[in-house]
């Protein structure tokens, strides 16, 4: 059983990282890996296997043993997120010297929204922004946290998202903004956008699995190459560690749980590749732990993970 979870995760790993990935794959994939804890457990040792280059052969022979095998997506782990949806808030505000403004809110959890124009937005919790449409453009003012966009195509109408660093601008494609205190990034997951800094005549495209800040754009810097998949997988109420140090992730999940959790010395620089649920970071860290041959307990008071 073990293997056929491991190879499964195998097979995972290689659809992920071909150019062609369908909504419907990545929906799949999600639900297979709430399934369990031992399927998270595996994707994450997959995913070790992968950056060091020994699992290339197994996943040719994974996906050509899967290759006459159908595996619907359940698409049953969405439920809880539509449910967190109905916990955002929306108001009109009024912007100085602009139109009216209808402000989307995300409290304490993910929220999704649907724009008039068929837009779709997905706000990380805690994040703020606000929208006006016009016979023009559509404007979105991001104020506060990140937000993913799939965006509706209209060539008469670009949609622009703006920071206090700067604009993108994009006639239709999937692609997120997120602030932070150093500045704002920008990352496509399909499609294109033109990231435009403010005060500044550098502009620079991002295309699919491409990511850049606004400062970088500003000192003429090239965007990076990104999985992107990975880094957006937030939407799913997932955390992405991608060739992170286990102590750099242990202490991600520690600051949930609201707690201060101990790494051996001999484990913490070592590379961790994988997602893990946000629902229930107890678990996740587990699950993170076992992924490298460890376990969670607490000694005196204190978690710490153990061999």
């Amino acid at each position: 059983m073990a293997s056929d979870i491991q190879n499964e995760a195998i097979e995972w790993l290689a659809k992920l990282n071909r150019e062609s990935l369908s909504e419907d794959d990545e929906a799949a994939f999600f639900a297979w890996l709430q399934q369990s804890e031992a399927h998270q457990v595996a994707f994450i040792k997959a995913e070790q296997l992968w950056l060091r280059g020994d699992v290339l052969s197994r996943a040719t022979e994974a996906l050509h043993t899967k290759a006459s095998q159908t595996k619907p997506a359940t698409g049953l782990w969405l439920g809880g997120f539509a449910m967190a949806c109905c916990l955002a808030v929306a108001v009109v505000i009024l912007w100085p010297s602009s139109p009216a403004y209808t402000e989307l809110k995300a409290g304490n959890t993910i929220a999704a929204f649907s724009l008039p124009d068929g837009s779709e937005i997905t706000l990380k919790a805690g994040s703020t922004l606000a929208y006006s449409f016009d016979k023009k453009s559509r404007s979105i003012r991001l104020s506060q946290g990140e937000a993913f966009f799939d965006v509706a195509h209209n060539p008469a109408k670009p949609f622009i998202v703006s920071t206090e660093f700067g604009a993108v601008k994009v006639l239709g494609t999937q692609f997120s903004v997120g602030l932070n205190e150093q500045g704002a990034d920008v990352m496509v997951l399909s499609g294109s956008v033109e990231v435009a800094p403010d005060n500044n005549t550098q502009k620079a495209i991002l295309t699919k699995n491409q990511a850049v800040s606004f400062q970088q754009v500003a000192s003429g810097e090239k965007p990076s190459e990104i999985k992107a998949m990975q880094l957006l997988s937030w939407r799913h109420s997932q955390w992405v560690f991608e060739n992170t140090p286990l102590g750099e992730a242990v202490n991600t999940i520690a600051k949930t749980l609201d707690r201060t959790v101990d790494v051996p010395a001999s484990h913490a620089d070592l590379p961790v590749t994988g997602v893990l649920p946000m629902d229930d970071p107890e678990q996740a860290l587990k699950t993170l732990a076992a992924s490298q041959g460890l376990v969670v307990k607490k000694v005196g008071g204190v978690t710490k993970l153990m061999e």
